[in-house]
């Protein structure tokens, strides 16, 4: 499964984006699995 960052990391997101997403705390497995359901990662900022 590999850290929280190498996670993110495989979804090329910026480096100050990342650590964002740690702070409210999203797990990337929830995002990798939209991703790879065709649905695009950006949508977790219409929050």
């Amino acid at each position: 499964m590999g850290t929280f960052e190498e996670r993110w990391d495989r979804l090329a997101f910026p480096r100050s984006v990342v650590r964002f997403l740690r702070k409210v705390d999203i797990d990337p497995s929830i995002i990798l699995s939209k991703v790879e359901h065709g649905i695009e990662a950006t949508v977790i900022f219409d929050l």
